[in-house]
């Protein structure tokens, strides 16, 4: 018997097997509706994987959670509250992944009157 619980459960047999876990899952299992939360997915799942995985260092990360959410089709209120967080807390980059400025930009910034290049002084003794 012992046996074909740790086939069944792996070595999380003692974790889910524990009366405390299971009160959680009957709770989780008995109030818990998610059927407003996502609907059926428009592609199945591992090709849906696979395209965010494709998509993953081309676009930012913000326009890689829009699609997943339209892959996966979560309700639209979700996504906007999403949205609306992560733009509140700024969790998004200022710029997108791989981003290096051009060499225009860079010439433009060094002949602006307020570039200043960093320098390493090695006279000063000044030690704190």
């Amino acid at each position: 018997f012992d046996r074909e619980l740790f086939e069944k459960y792996g070595f999380l047999k003692d974790i889910i097997l524990h009366p405390r876990f299971q009160y959680v899952k009957q709770l989780i299992e008995e109030h818990a509706d998610f059927r407003g939360v996502v609907a059926d997915p428009i592609m199945p799942w591992t090709t849906a994987i696979i395209v965010l995985f494709m998509m993953y260092k081309r676009v930012s990360m913000g326009v890689m959670f829009l699609v997943a959410a339209f892959i996966f089709s979560i309700n639209p209120l979700y996504v906007t509250i999403l949205v609306f967080l992560s733009w509140l807390f700024s969790l998004t980059n200022k710029y997108p992944k791989l981003y290096l400025p051009s060499k225009a930009t860079s010439k433009l910034i060094k002949e602006s009157k307020h570039y200043k290049p960093e320098t390493l002084n090695l006279n000063d003794t000044n030690s704190d």
